[in-house]
């Protein structure tokens, strides 16, 4: 019988992608595909979600070419949840990938008092060119990934939260809170590179949180990396200490797809 964290982990993995939806999406006998230009690992992955009736060479050649007509390096995202990620994982192995990018999801429980922060916050029901600009200056995007990320969350058709933090007139951080019935994921939370370590993170992850328990959440995850030990530190104290999966990439040597930007899944 599941337990109730395996029911929980089963609907965040199949709902975690609108909240940073790709431009273009494929189902091919149980994987899915994701492209968006090669801008994070995220939307340009495939994810094994059900058993297919295919032979796995046959699959992971026909994922490579779909990949190589766009120009995109291909990569695996390999979750937990999912009954072909171990099979899957050993014949990658035993094709040469490299393994990246180890995450862990985790989960809060929204049932506690959220302290008030102690900076300035807005939010906004839709993105707008400052919070686009901030991102694409605090993660150095290029022109064309600011486009693409633009579209990326263009498709998010969730309620939303785009967050700014202020410290005086200044702009120091910046985040995204997506509702999803009575869950909120965070992610694309960024701390100006002259302002981190002043716990503006902190604030703005408690400022998403409040708002998403203002519209109803009960639960909140987020994607962080395993290696990332001041986010994983910073996460645990804020009550993100339950992993509730977790998943990890394999790509080709030679090929490096973007990894995700500050804040996607290792905020900084």
């Amino acid at each position: 019988m599941a337990s109730r964290d395996d029911d929980l982990a089963q609907r965040i993995e199949r709902i975690c992608a609108d909240t940073w939806p790709p431009i273009e999406a494929w189902l091919y006998d149980g994987w899915v595909l994701r492209f968006a230009r090669g801008y994070t690992r995220r939307c340009n992955s495939v994810t094994p979600a059900q058993p297919g009736t295919q032979p796995l060479a046959i699959k992971i050649e026909a994922c490579e070419a779909a990949y190589a007509g766009r120009h995109i390096p291909v990569v695996f995202r390999l979750p937990s949840t999912a009954p072909e990620t171990e099979a899957l994982d050993a014949a990658l192995v035993e094709r040469g990938y490299y393994s990246a990018d180890k995450t862990s999801i985790r989960v809060k429980p929204l049932d506690a008092t959220l302290p008030e922060p102690e900076v300035e916050i807005d939010i906004a029901g839709a993105m707008t060119s400052e919070w686009l600009g901030h991102q694409r200056r605090w993660s150095k995007l290029t022109a064309e990934q600011t486009a693409t990320a633009a579209e990326i969350v263009a498709g998010i058709h969730e309620p939303t939260a785009f967050a700014l933090v202020w410290s005086g007139a200044t702009p120091v951080a910046a985040g995204i809170g997506v509702l999803q019935q009575d869950l909120v994921c965070l992610h694309a939370i960024i701390t100006a590179p002259e302002a981190r370590r002043h716990g503006f993170g902190r604030a703005l992850t408690l400022g998403l949180l409040r708002w998403a328990r203002g519209k109803g959440a009960g639960n909140a995850y987020l994607q962080v990396i395993k290696s990332n030990t001041p986010a994983l530190r910073l996460y645990n104290e804020l009550g993100f200490n339950r992993e509730i999966y977790r998943y990890h990439y394999r790509g080709r040597p030679g090929e490096r797809a973007n990894p995700a930007p500050a804040g996607t899944a290792q905020p900084r």
